[in-house]
């Protein structure tokens, strides 16, 4: 069975969590981590890189990994997410409004109010963001990616 590969980051700052809210059809207006799909060819921590800078304006620093996670997305597609924890090292935050409408930090008291249905992939996204929270974060280079 084909998977799509997808990769997404707990940006962390201050003890906060950066949330942001989808603007492409079937996840509008929905609350998530910032992340995307992995391009054919390029290695697994670019990936990160791009989406989160692509997705927020800035840049990050990878300093681990929660857990791999195999699920069918909320339009039934098999996926295969890698979740970073990562640090902002610079850039300015910003959302281009199309791709994504909003972008807030957010403590996990506040994610934790928030009701399913405003928050893409619930189950999933609850899962990691409890991985980060407490701390179940595993060095990076347990991802072995021999891509080139």
């Amino acid at each position: 069975m084909k998977a799509t590969l997808v990769v997404s980051a707990g940006v962390l700052s201050d003890g906060r969590l950066l949330m942001v809210q989808e603007g492409k059809e079937g996840s509008h207006g929905l609350w998530g981590l910032p992340g995307g799909r992995v391009e054919p060819g390029e290695r697994i921590l670019d990936a990160i890189d791009r989406e989160v800078r692509e997705e927020t304006g800035l840049d990050v620093r990878v300093s681990g990994i929660t857990r791999v996670v195999r699920y069918y997305n909320m339009n039934g597609h098999h996926t295969m997410r890698f979740n970073f924890v990562v640090e902002p090292i610079g850039g300015e935050l910003r959302v281009d409004g199309t791709e994504i409408l909003d972008a807030r930090w957010m403590d996990y008291d506040e994610i934790a109010a928030m009701a399913d249905e405003h928050i893409r992939t619930a189950a999933v996204a609850r899962q990691i963001m409890d991985d980060v929270r407490h701390g179940r974060i595993y060095p990076v280079d347990i991802v072995l990616d021999v891509i080139r």
